[in-house]
């Protein structure tokens, strides 16, 4: 409960100055509601995906929900790119707040808070004698492997920067694309073989997929890239 009352009082504070500054403004000033489509195809926490925008001139505020789908597109695929290791039995949700400021009347930034949590399911491979495997000549990754099925249960505050652009389409329709890189603090805890899990029998590559679900609290080693594009209408 102290977690949840910081983090809304931190949300809060993020948005008054966007508040502030959009008092002295006198642009638009409407309610927009839209959905996500693309959160759909995100290998890690697939969702579906809506949100509400109030502009406030130049300056706007969202929030934006998401509830993640119980199973991955990627999961029993087969992919160049390795995005089949990212797939998850999900059951959770996100919550993100947002400011943005428009640069003109297409173009925009956005600065966002993102908390997400997640129970879920995954079976891996570990290697249940790591001191022999590093003893081991050529290139090994466990000497001796046990697969394991076992759940997370994620805690993850994220925070991601972004630029964006938003074409208005006829009927009060618009789509909003953009792209942007963040930090994530990632908090996991597994319900079994703990100590067994920090020896993940895999080679990790330049995505290092387990990463995201290795064991205890930490900040994720890679920017996460965040992609997408909205489809919305903007109430009269």
């Amino acid at each position: 409960m102290c977690f949840m009352k910081g983090l809304v009082i931190l949300l809060t504070l993020f948005l008054i100055p966007i508040i502030s500054y959009a008092q002295n403004d006198t642009l638009n000033k409407s309610w927009n509601v839209y959905i996500t489509p693309t959160s759909i195809l995100n290998p890690l926490y697939p969702a579906l995906h809506f949100g509400v925008e109030k502009e406030l001139g130049k300056w706007s505020a969202v929030m934006e929900l998401g509830v993640l789908s119980p199973s991955s597109l990627y999961k029993n695929s087969t992919s160049a790119l390795g995005l089949q290791d990212f797939a998850a039995k999900n059951k959770g949700f996100f919550i993100k707040i947002e400011g943005k400021r428009y640069l003109n009347k297409y173009l925009y930034t956005g600065l966002n808070i993102q908390l997400l949590r997640n129970d879920y399911e995954r079976t891996d491979t570990f290697d249940e004698t790591p001191e022999l495997t590093a003893q081991a000549n050529g290139f090994w990754f466990c000497t001796t492997c046990v697969e394991d099925t076992y759940r997370i249960k994620k805690t993850m505050i994220g925070t991601s920067l972004k630029i964006g652009v938003k074409v208005d389409l006829p009927k009060n329709l618009f789509l909003d694309g953009y792209f942007g890189l963040g930090l994530s603090y990632h908090m996991n805890t597994h319900s079994k073989n703990t100590e067994l899990h920090k020896n993940p029998a895999i080679a990790d590559g330049l995505i290092g997929y387990y990463d995201v679900h290795y064991p205890g609290d930490y900040v994720f080693h890679l920017p996460a890239p965040i992609l997408g594009i909205r489809f919305g209408y903007r109430i009269p």
